[in-house]
């Protein structure tokens, strides 16, 4: 066989590719359940976006759509994506009143080893308390109100909430969040190197600390809710008096 003949198969199979990528659609999973006896919502996702927000009929629904990701090799990545796709399952176990969501990926060890993204949408009442852990990507969180328990490896989080504690860990990325609520109890602001900003409140000058590259501040207040926020690398923002 020549070399020419060999360009004209790697050209077919390129086409092929791309032709299959065309027809091939991606996967959504849903999920709805009542929020009756539950206190809290724990998701764990891999790599992708996360949005989550208040549900206005007592209930919780969850949408999680699968893509394949983009590699440098993609033809043969997009292939294996769209096998794992077609294998994942949604999880929604229930256990003493905790709802945790995640997928199951046959042969994968965790959820940086598949070959898709994920893109969450999840509803439940604003009431509950939510716990997320995400790998890598894009966490918006809106309207929850029963407290907020969050971290990512690498990516951007936003959080809105008009009442109640949070708790965000960012590695690398920026942590902004926004409350409706105008005073705090206890309330740590940390990046090991990036800036740390709050509005809506008097800062003393005494509260502020700083080591090396980053930023570091603790207060103490007369509020119902605590905020300890932190990035490793990466920017920290914090709104007091802000609705959602």
């Amino acid at each position: 066989m020549n070399r020419t003949s060999l360009i004209v198969i790697g050209a077919l199979a390129f086409v092929c590719a791309l032709s299959a990528r065309a027809d091939e659609p991606t996967r959504t999973l849903k999920a709805d359940m009542p929020a009756s006896g539950l206190r809290v919502v724990s998701l764990v996702a891999g790599v992708g976006e996360v949005r989550i927000e208040p549900s206005h009929d007592g209930a919780v629904h969850v949408a999680v759509t699968l893509k394949p990701k983009e590699h440098g090799m993609w033809v043969i990545k997009w292939h294996s994506g769209m096998d794992e796709i077609k294998k994942a399952t949604l999880n929604k176990d229930i256990d003493d009143g905790v709802l945790r969501l995640s997928l199951s990926v046959p042969n994968a060890d965790d959820d940086d080893d598949s070959d898709f993204k994920q893109e969450w949408h999840v509803r439940m009442p604003a009431a509950l308390t939510l716990k997320s852990r995400v790998n890598v990507g894009e966490v918006r969180i809106d309207g929850i109100a029963g407290g907020v328990t969050a971290r990512t490896k690498v990516g951007e989080m936003h959080i809105h909430v008009p009442k109640g504690s949070v708790k965000a860990r960012v590695k690398v990325g920026e942590l902004d969040v926004t409350t409706g609520a105008t005073a705090y109890r206890d309330l740590t602001l940390d990046s090991s190197i990036g800036d740390v900003n709050i509005d809506g409140i008097d800062l003393p000058e005494s509260a502020r600390g700083q080591s090396g590259m980053g930023k570091h501040v603790s207060l103490k207040g007369h509020g119902t809710d605590d905020f300890d926020l932190s990035c490793e690398i990466g920017e920290v923002n914090l709104g007091f008096g802000e609705q959602p």
